[in-house]
């Protein structure tokens, strides 16, 4: 009998369109990631390790839930579209993969509506290479940075749930 009732409850949500609704209804338009100006970060991981449009992919990905669409900056945006605009202030990465120390990455962002802020946070994420010792999939230091991202991309999408000003993403 439980199982009837849940069933019959899940086919409602699914029916009714309640089990996946945006939670925003206005669109999110995804500025363009770069590293900040004054950032200090090694040529080989600028070259080789492509992390703005990682972060980027990462947080459409992470944040689709609640947006309606999500879309790249364009010249024609959404008069009532949010804009998050993120850049990558901060990367620690030797080469070597984990053998060669801790691997992190900081970021610092905006949302905007209107032109009028809507909140803005810093985030870090530092590795732990001891439990990336011996994980041939991980794929040495651009591997490890990409972790660190597709962690701080979730730290996003969940401050965009309700950005607030000022805040420190843990």
């Amino acid at each position: 009998m439980k199982i009837t009732k849940l069933t019959s409850y899940l086919m409602i949500l699914t029916l009714t369109g309640c089990a996946n609704h945006p939670v925003k209804t206005e669109p999110l338009v995804m500025k363009k990631v770069v590293y900040s100006s004054n950032a200090v970060i090694s040529e080989a991981i600028r070259n080789e390790c492509d992390l703005p449009n990682i972060l980027s992919t990462f947080i459409k990905t992470a944040a689709e839930s609640q947006y309606p669409h999500i879309m790249d900056d364009t010249a024609s945006t959404d008069a009532q579209a949010e804009i998050l605009s993120v850049e990558i202030t901060h990367v620690e990465g030797a080469a070597g993969g984990a053998w060669t120390g801790l691997k992190s990455v900081a970021i610092n962002a905006t949302l905007t509506k209107q032109g009028r802020a809507i909140g803005d946070f810093k985030a870090a994420r530092i590795s732990n290479n001891v439990a990336l010792l011996g994980v041939g999939s991980i794929g040495g230091t651009c591997g490890i940075l990409r972790h660190c991202i597709k962690t701080l991309s979730g730290d996003v999408a969940k401050w965009l749930e309700n950005p607030t000003p000022n805040a420190v993403l843990k």
